[in-house]
């Protein structure tokens, strides 16, 4: 089954901060590194436990976030400065994600 993501703003004119769009990269990262960790079950890999079920799922938000870093470079064109800070509130967005659903 497909994953749907919402990929449009309730208002495209609108200003986004860096803050605006961390969170919601960081719900889209985490609802893709969700269905990712099912659909590994669903074709028969085996969990040990839930620690490694979790751990797959970290390991899949930290490559996207990786991705995002790439992308806000390269894409995005955003200087050093903003880069980081989109990168480290995605992180914190994530880690947050993380507690609630541990």
């Amino acid at each position: 089954m497909a994953l749907r993501i919402k990929s449009r703003w309730h208002d495209d004119d609108a200003e986004r901060s860096l803050d605006e769009i961390a969170g919601a990269l960081a719900f889209i990262g985490w609802r893709i590194a969700k269905d990712k960790a099912i659909n590994l079950h669903g074709q028969d890999f085996v969990y040990d436990g839930d620690e490694q079920r979790f751990a797959v799922i970290v390991e899949y938000l930290i490559f996207q976030l990786q991705i995002v870093d790439r992308l806000a470079l390269q894409e995005l064109e955003l200087d050093d400065a903003d880069r980081r800070r989109l990168v480290i509130t995605l992180a914190k967005h994530l880690a947050g994600h993380l507690h609630d659903n541990s």
